[in-house]
């Protein structure tokens, strides 16, 4: 049986002046949002990609990753 609050695919239109992408699930009512995790843009290829909430890298890795952008080393 799945979880019908956490979805297992999403569907991204990839965008070219992206660093990376932050998921988030809002739930009805809209009284709160779940982190469901990020992806780097150079992990998504073609217009529109469908992803798994599994892939999705925890919020904990974004700090880092946006540290390494600034220092030109991704």
């Amino acid at each position: 049986m799945q979880n019908r609050d956490a979805p297992s695919a999403i569907s991204v239109q990839v965008q070219d002046d992206r660093i990376a992408y932050i998921f988030v699930q809002l739930p009805d009512p809209l009284d709160k949002v779940k982190l469901l995790g990020f992806l780097p843009a150079a992990d998504l290829h073609g217009d529109t990609v469908e992803i798994s909430v599994a892939d999705l890298q925890p919020f904990d890795n974004l700090s880092d990753y946006l540290e390494r952008i600034e220092l030109g080393t991704v």
